[in-house]
């Protein structure tokens, strides 16, 4: 006789159906076990090999390092001209001394500077032109305010040349939409670091803590700001955000040029598909009044390409300049400061 608080080892091994809300708990707790375990690994991996495209995002606490400072006004500054030196010794070993006395021209900006510093020097050879040095050790293609701080930085140490000018093309213009000036600053080592968009709630308080999500973020086009435009939009349609900019920029430059008594002549070029397309020009109609109002010599030469009658044969494929569009800019350009009034 068996007592019935006994069970046998084949009831025991009877199978019991679960509830279905038992079933679908234990699925839900395998599901998220796994989804946490997957993302601490990822975790874990990112922190333990940190992907170089992340370290720029990293603030003050990016590792790398450079040869910035903080700037109140450009946000970078160079901490030494010897430094700035270094990245190309064979280039200003070949110009000689800053303070040497014959007739000598700056040319900054992207590689439209160069071409044209390239024409001034075949065409004026009484003339000694600063060569083409571009810092690329920065996060990316150096930028315009970069090119404000060389200006100055070359001034301050003494470089007194005749006339300084800074190139400027709707592409360099339409990056400060996608990065804005106050988005790019300095880690504590010196190298330059980028802000991103921090989007409210949860998410941005995610982004501070994992750098997984940093990563994710940073790599997709969620980071811009809402106003970012590629070029051919941006010429028709300044941000009120990228003028603030440009105008804080236009100061700073207007400033030194005011300082050192050397007068700065900025060169705004158009899109090709500015001149090869229907255009309203408000770029340029943007940024003349402002670099006047901050007492730059401004040549625009979008009228100047509109007057040619086949303006095809001023483009290479890639958008640059041809040698006859170099040689156009360069006399368009000498015809402009023979028309202007020297700046006191």
């Amino acid at each position: 006789m068996r007592l019935p608080c006994v069970r046998s080892l084949a009831d025991m091994n009877e199978s019991v159906p679960q509830p279905a809300w038992q079933r679908c708990g234990t699925f839900v707790f395998g599901l998220a076990l796994g989804l946490v375990v997957t993302l601490a690994f990822g975790e874990f991996f990112v922190r333990l090999r940190m992907p170089e495209d992340l370290l720029p995002y990293l603030g003050a606490a990016s590792p790398l390092t450079g040869i910035y400072k903080p700037d109140p006004a450009l946000r970078t500054d160079y901490r030494s001209f010897a430094e700035f030196r270094a990245m190309n010794p064979e280039l200003f070993d070949q110009f000689g001394s800053l303070d040497a006395t014959p007739r000598t021209w700056v040319v900054l900006g992207p590689s439209f500077a160069r071409a044209l510093g390239v024409a001034m020097q075949a065409q004026m050879p009484d003339h000694r032109i600063y060569p083409y040095i571009r810092d690329m050790s920065g996060a990316g293609k150096d930028r315009f305010h970069q090119w404000v701080a060389q200006a100055r930085l070359l001034l301050a140490q003494g470089l007194r040349p005749e006339r300084i000018f800074v190139v400027l093309i709707p592409q360099e213009v339409s990056r400060y939409s996608e990065l804005p000036l106050d988005w790019v600053g300095v880690s504590a080592g010196g190298a330059m670091t980028l802000g991103y968009r921090r989007p409210a709630g949860p998410i941005g308080a995610l982004l501070d803590v994992s750098r997984m999500g940093l990563l994710a973020w940073t790599r997709s086009t969620l980071r811009k700001p809402p106003y970012a435009k590629r070029t051919k939009y941006i010429t028709e349609n300044v941000p009120d955000e990228v003028t603030s900019d440009f105008r804080r920029m236009f100061g700073v430059l207007g400033e030194t040029s005011r300082q050192y008594r050397v007068p700065v002549t900025l060169v705004l070029l158009p899109d090709h598909r500015q001149i090869l397309h229907p255009s309203n020009f408000a770029l340029q109609r943007t940024l003349v009044p402002l670099a006047q109002a901050a007492g730059l010599d401004v040549f625009d030469f979008a009228p100047s390409v509109l007057a040619q009658p086949d303006k095809s044969v001023l483009y290479q494929p890639d958008s640059h300049y041809t040698e006859q569009g170099d040689a156009l800019l360069l006399s368009e350009l000498r015809a402009h400061l023979a028309r202007s009034t020297p700046p006191p």
